[in-house]
C-alpha cells in the first residue's frame, strides 16, 4: 500500500512540477508603456490574440484588431475595451484567406492610421480547404496572407522605426517539411483530410512562418525594423475549434490540465513585442520568452530563400491580376432614346462597349472601317440585344478613319439619317507602321486627326441634344508621348516610321494627342451642355496589336493573357464616362479604373493643346 502511495504521490509532484514550471512558463517582465504607438494584431477576437490585444491596449496602446469576423470581431472589441479600460482599441475586418480583403485592409489602414509601431501576426488556422485566391488553407492563412499583409506594410513599420513584426508559429514547426513540388503543382503544402494528413499540413505551414521570419530578418538589416518568431506554448484555445466533436471531447480534460491557458499563451508574443534589448537576436527563434535554437531545417538560407521567392511571385501574379483587372462602371443609367456613336466597334472594347450601351436601350452606331467584320459584329449584337433586352437598334455606318474623305461621307450621312446624337466614343485606334490615304502617320492620322475631324463635324448635333458627352480612349502610354509639330504633316508621323520602336513611339504620341485634344475641346465648349472626357481603359487583351510582327505577338500572348484585362473589363472607364452622373464638373479631365486621374505634365500644357488643334484644324 505504501509502494501505491509512494507512486501516487510521485506522479502528482511531478504533474504539480510540471503544470506550474512547464505549462504556466515564465511570464513577460518588460514594463513597457506604449502611449502613442499603434499595434496591429490579426486573429484577434479569440485565444492568445485576444490576451495579446488586451495586454498591449492596457499599456496604452491603439491597438488594431485585425479579425475576419466582423461580428465576433466587433464582440471582442467591446471585450477588450472593457478588460483593458482603453477607448484605444479598434476593430479592422481581415480575411487572410483573400489576398483581395489583405488589400483592402491595408489600403484602409494605410489611409487612417499615421503610424505602425508593431504588426502580430498572430492568426492560425487548422483545418483544410481552400482560399478565396485557391490556395490551400493553412498554407494561405498561416504563411501567404501574413507574408503579404507584411510586406504592405513594411514602409509604413520603417516610417515609424524602432519597429517590431512578430511571427506566431508553433513547436511544431520542428515536424514540417516544405513540398515545393506541391507547392508548385497544387498551391498547398500537401494533400488529404485524415488527421495525419491535416496534422502534417499545419506543421508544414508553422515551419513557413519561422523560415519566412528567418529570411525576413536577413532582409531587414541595416533598418530599424527587427521581426521574431515564436512558439507560445501547447495552448488551449480556439484553434482545434474546426476538428471533429469527439476528438474535442477526448482532449478536452488533457488540454485544461496540461495547456496553457490564453493569458500564460500570450506571455511570448509580448517578450517579442516588447523586452528591451533583444533587438540583435531580429530574426531568431523564441519560446517560454527565451532565445532558442532551431533545427537545420529551419535555419536553413536556400529553402526560406526559395519559400520567399515562390509566395513573391504568387503574389505578384494574382495581387497584379487582380489590380489590372480594376473597376466596373456602377451606373444604372438607362439610354432608351438616346443614340451614340462608337468608333471601332466591330471588335476588342469598342465591340464591349457597344453591346453594354445597346443592352441598356440605346441606339447604337457601329463606325467601322471593315463593312465584312462591323457587319458581322452588328449581326452578333442584335441577336444577343434583341434576345436580352428586345433592343435591335444597332446599327453600321462604314468609317474610315485613315480617310478624311470617308470621315466627311460618314458625317453627312449620319446626320442626314440620324435625328439624334448623345454620346460620341472615340474608341477606335491602331499601332502599326503605314500611311493614311491622305499621307500621315498611320497612328497620327487614326488616333487622333480622324477623330478630331469626327468630332468636329458632329459637334452641332451633340450641341442641340445636350447634355451630351464626347469621350475619346487614350492611354497610360500618353505620358511617354511627345509632339514634334514640324513632323505634323502629309507623309510623315508624330515619330520617325517603320521600325517596332518608332511604331510604339508613334502610338505614345497620339495618345498624347487624345489627350491634349480632349482638353482643348473642354475649354471651347465651356457654357455649353457638351462635356468631354479622355481615359485610359487599362491594359487589353485584344487585337489592337494584331498589325504588329508576328514573333512579338507570339512573345506577348501568354503575357496579355494573364495580365491584361479582356474587352468587357477594358470597357468599364468609357462606360464610367459615359454613363457616370454628376462628373460633369470635371470635362476636359483624364480617367482610369473608373476615377479621375492625373496626366502626364505635357497633358496639361494648354498652350501645347491649343497649338496642337490649330495645327489639326488646318491639317484636316
Amino acid at each position: 500500500m505504501s509502494v501505491v502511495l509512494l507512486v501516487v504521490g510521485v506522479v502528482i509532484g511531478v504533474a504539480y512540477i510540471y503544470r506550474h514550471i512547464v505549462v504556466k512558463g515564465k511570464k513577460c517582465t518588460s514594463k513597457a508603456k506604449l502611449h502613442g504607438k499603434t499595434v496591429i494584431v490579426t486573429g484577434s477576437n479569440t485565444g492568445i490574440g485576444k490576451t495579446t490585444a488586451i495586454d498591449l491596449a492596457r499599456r496604452g496602446a491603439r491597438v488594431i484588431l485585425a479579425c475576419r469576423s466582423k461580428q465576433r470581431g466587433e464582440a471582442a472589441l467591446e471585450e477588450i475595451r472593457r478588460e483593458s479600460g482603453s477607448n484605444q482599441v479598434v476593430f479592422m475586418q481581415l480575411d487572410l484567406g483573400s489576398l483581395k480583403s489583405i488589400r483592402t485592409f491595408a489600403e484602409s489602414f494605410l489611409k487612417s492610421e499615421p503610424r505602425l509601431d508593431i504588426l502580430i501576426n498572430n492568426a492560425g488556422i487548422y483545418m483544410q480547404g481552400q482560399t478565396e485566391d485557391g490556395f490551400g488553407l493553412m498554407f494561405g492563412v498561416n504563411h501567404l496572407g501574413h507574408f503579404l499583409l507584411t510586406n504592405l506594410l513594411l514602409d509604413r513599420l520603417k516610417e515609424c522605426a524602432p519597429s517590431r513584426i512578430v511571427n506566431v508559429s508553433s513547436m511544431a514547426h520542428n515536424f514540417g517539411k516544405i513540398d515545393f513540388n506541391c507547392l508548385n503543382s497544387h498551391k498547398a503544402l500537401g494533400l488529404g483530410t485524415s488527421f495525419i494528413r491535416l496534422l502534417q499540413i499545419y506543421c508544414d505551414s508553422k515551419l513557413c512562418n519561422v523560415l519566412f521570419n528567418h529570411e525576413l530578418g536577413k532582409r531587414l538589416r541595416g533598418t530599424q525594423v527587427t521581426c521574431y518568431t515564436l512558439h507560445p506554448g501547447a495552448i488551449s484555445s480556439e484553434l482545434g475549434r474546426n476538428t471533429g466533436l469527439f476528438l474535442q471531447i477526448v482532449l478536452k480534460p488533457i488540454t485544461t490540465f496540461f495547456f496553457k491557458n490564453t493569458v500564460q499563451g500570450c506571455q511570448t508574443t509580448l517578450h517579442c513585442a516588447l523586452q528591451e534589448g533583444i533587438e540583435p537576436l531580429s530574426g531568431r527563434y523564441f519560446s517560454n520568452c527565451t532565445v532558442r535554437d532551431l533545427f537545420a531545417k529551419a535555419r536553413d538560407d536556400a529553402a526560406a530563400k526559395k519559400l520567399w521567392e515562390i509566395t513573391a511571385v504568387w503574389i505578384y501574379v494574382l495581387v497584379f491580376y487582380g489590380l489590372f483587372k480594376g473597376s466596373r462602371c456602377l451606373s444604372p443609367a438607362r439610354l432608351k432614346g438616346k443614340t451614340v456613336v462608337v468608333t471601332g466597334s466591330n471588335t476588342g472594347i469598342g465591340k464591349s462597349t457597344a453591346l453594354e450601351l445597346a443592352k441598356r436601350g440605346a441606339r447604337v452606331i457601329l463606325a467601322c472601317r471593315n463593312k465584312e467584320k462591323a457587319e458581322a459584329a452588328a449581326r452578333t449584337h442584335y441577336c444577343f440585344v434583341l434576345q436580352e433586352s428586345g433592343n435591335p437598334q444597332v446599327v453600321f455606318m462604314q468609317l474610315d478613319l485613315a480617310s478624311l474623305k470617308s470621315v466627311h461621307r460618314f458625317a453627312e450621312t449620319f446626320l442626314k439619317t440620324e435625328p439624334r446624337l448623345d454620346i460620341l466614343i472615340n474608341n477606335a485606334g491602331v499601332l502599326s507602321p503605314g500611311c493614311t490615304e491622305d499621307g500621315f502617320g498611320l497612328a497620327f492620322g487614326v488616333n487622333h486627326l480622324g477623330h478630331f475631324l469626327l468630332t468636329n463635324l458632329l459637334l452641332d448635333r451633340l450641341r442641340r441634344c445636350g447634355p451630351s458627352r464626347v469621350i475619346t480612349v487614350s492611354a497610360l502610354l500618353h505620358r511617354f508621348g511627345s509632339i514634334d509639330f514640324q513632323l505634323l504633316a502629309p507623309q510623315t508621323d508624330a515619330a520617325p516610321p517603320q521600325s517596332a520602336w518608332s511604331s510604339l513611339q508613334a502610338y505614345c504620341n497620339s495618345k498624347l494627342c487624345n489627350v491634349l485634344f480632349t482638353r482643348e475641346l473642354a475649354n471651347r465648349l465651356e457654357g455649353t451642355d457638351v462635356t468631354c472626357y479622355t481615359l485610359h481603359p487599362g491594359v487589353i487583351y485584344t487585337e489592337l496589336c494584331r498589325n504588329l510582327s508576328q514573333w512579338l505577338q507570339l512573345l506577348m500572348m501568354p503575357l496579355a493573357k494573364l495580365f491584361f484585362l479582356d474587352p468587357s473589363g477594358g470597357c468599364q472607364t468609357t462606360l464610367y464616362c459615359a454613363l457616370q452622373e454628376g462628373i460633369e464638373p470635371l470635362s476636359g479631365r483624364y480617367f482610369s479604373n473608373c476615377a479621375l486621374q492625373q496626366v502626364g505634365a505635357n497633358g496639361r500644357d494648354d498652350g501645347l493643346a491649343k497649338k496642337l488643334w490649330e495645327v489639326s484644324e488646318r491639317l484636316t
